[in-house]
């Protein structure tokens, strides 16, 4: 599946998610870390959970679970 930007150029749905996701994530580190909480919380100690609507389809679920499993490989 591709996604289309306001110019009009396609790019993978996946890596749109995912990098929104890892944004996400990015952010909430670098606000610990501004609140020097890093050095009490690491980041193993940070279980993640990432709801999605139940009306949403079984492949939609999927979807968004790679997703978010690829955030943690990079």
């Amino acid at each position: 599946m591709k996604l289309e930007d306001i110019a009009g150029k396609e790019y993978p749905a996946k890596t749109i998610f995912t990098l929104s996701i890892k944004a996400l994530a990015d952010h909430f580190q670098l606000h610990l870390k501004k609140k020097t909480l890093h050095k009490m919380i690491r980041k193993k100690d940070i279980i993640w959970i990432l709801t999605v609507p139940a009306i949403w389809s079984d492949a939609a679920k999927r979807f968004m679970r790679k997703c978010a499993v690829d955030v943690r490989k990079t």
